[in-house]
């Protein structure tokens, strides 16, 4: 038989009076038939003119972030993690924009992570860093405020920072288009991700959706205040 696992993630947003992210906190909760496992992680964001630091606590490491703004843009990143008090890994991100102010490049240590090309505000495609390219498209849906990209920012390669999901105006990312397939088909690769089963608030908000690959499947729940 399959083992049948389950993973449960939580996190909670907490803002200042400008709708700026100033804190989450995560829990994770993980089981299969051979196991449990539960974790809690803490990360505080302090805003200081052109510049955003933060500080994340869980219960194996440390790591501080800052990030520089221009023109109300995130242009560039560096962390460091803390491992039993020494510094153990460093590194730099730096985003490019195109004139719409929005990303197209994100590039870590110097080295490309990934491109992005936009049609009619919309992320149409993007290449990885090794070359594989990706096709994105919409249903013909829309939503009040924002699409989150909550599960979706793992494959655009943008989970680097909860500030994609609370404030997507800093990487010009904030839309309202809904997703409903990110595919590549290549000779050494193919892999297909579908958004699907969008629900919806009174006032028009996204409040779930499901997506969908070869191996998961994750249905994500928003609650907007």
């Amino acid at each position: 038989n399959d083992e049948v696992c389950t993973e449960t993630t939580t996190l909670k947003f907490s803002y200042d009076e400008n709708n700026r992210l100033v804190s989450y906190e995560g829990n994770e909760e993980y089981y299969d038939e051979d196991d449990e496992e539960n974790s809690i992680f803490v990360q505080n964001y302090t805003w200081e003119g052109n510049t955003i630091s933060t500080d994340f606590k869980s219960e194996d490491h440390h790591s501080h972030s800052l990030y520089k703004l221009e023109n109300g843009l995130i242009k560039s990143m560096s962390e460091s993690v803390d491992v039993n008090g020494a510094t153990e890994s460093s590194e730099i991100a730096e985003l490019t924009y195109n004139s719409d102010n929005r990303i197209i490049e994100f590039n870590i240590d110097n080295k490309p992570e990934a491109r992005y090309t936009w049609e009619n505000n919309k992320i149409t495609s993007y290449v990885e860093e090794d070359g594989i390219p990706y096709s994105i498209s919409y249903n013909d849906k829309t939503c009040n405020g924002y699409f989150p990209l909550f599960a979706m920012a793992d494959w655009l390669e943008l989970d680097l920072t909860n500030l994609v999901y609370t404030n997507p105006e800093l990487f010009g990312l904030k839309l309202n288009a809904l997703p409903s397939k990110i595919e590549t088909n290549t000779d050494k690769y193919k892999e297909i991700i579908e958004f699907d089963s969008y629900t919806f608030d009174s006032d028009g908000y996204v409040k779930s959706f499901t997506v969908k690959d070869s191996e998961e499947n994750i249905t994500v729940t928003l609650k907007w205040e």
